[in-house]
């Protein structure tokens, strides 16, 4: 039809260009016999949707973003923004050095989930003297009590940010993500993280309202 003088618009061709993608990927599956292949279409609508294995047992395979998100004096900040699989334990590097450079200093402790516990990481730690949170490797130490107790402060201060994400996707709808272009996409995404920061002002600006009302009526009745 198109070698007859048919002309397709603007959408039929992406359209048509996304059909001619996902024929050749499936056609080289075929002749490797395989099931994998980079770069895999899985929506016409969203193409540059990739699926992503998570291991879990109710949705082993996600469809969407995948974002590396720091927490930061209460704060969250989104460190990388990627529709392909990423690990998040290179990028703990970049993430410290990204707080250096706001702040000019590096923190003193870095909370971390198991993946980023990394030999990389841990020497990079110890080099720049930053305490990586989780035990440490070798031998157990001499007053493993007492450092038992701080790997459980640590653990339970990191929790924060997992109680964060769980805000944001039951209140500010970051589990579902409905836009269909990437730009609209990622701000949806930036907008779940803005109100999860707005949300935590909020409650410090009322924390400290209540204790200088209390405060103020304390001298009054003095």
């Amino acid at each position: 039809m198109i070698a007859q003088g048919t002309q397709l618009t603007q959408r039929q061709a992406q359209i048509f260009d996304i059909c001619e993608q996902i024929y050749q990927q499936q056609h080289a599956m075929y002749v490797q016999k395989t099931h994998r292949i980079g770069q895999r279409i899985v929506s016409f609508q969203q193409p540059y949707v990739r699926p992503i294995g998570r291991g879990k047992v109710k949705n082993p395979t996600e469809f969407g973003p995948k974002i590396d998100v720091s927490n930061s004096d209460g704060l969250l900040r989104i460190e990388r923004y990627s529709y392909e699989a990423f690990n998040e334990s290179k990028d703990l590097i970049m993430v410290i050095e990204r707080y250096h450079q706001r702040t000019g200093v590096y923190p003193q402790r870095v909370l971390v989930d198991q993946i980023y516990r990394t030999r990389e990481n841990r020497r990079y730690c110890h080099d720049k003297h930053i305490r990586i949170s989780g035990p440490k490797l070798g031998r157990p130490a001499k007053h493993r009590q007492q450092n038992l107790k701080i790997e459980h402060q640590d653990e339970r201060d990191r929790t924060q940010i997992e109680r964060d994400f769980s805000l944001s996707k039951r209140c500010y709808s970051l589990g579902k993500l409905k836009a269909k272009l990437k730009n609209t996409n990622l701000t949806q995404v930036g907008l779940s993280i803005l109100c999860v920061n707005l949300n935590r002002l909020q409650r410090v600006a009322l924390v400290c309202l209540f204790f200088e009302k209390r405060a103020l009526t304390s001298d009054l009745t003095a």
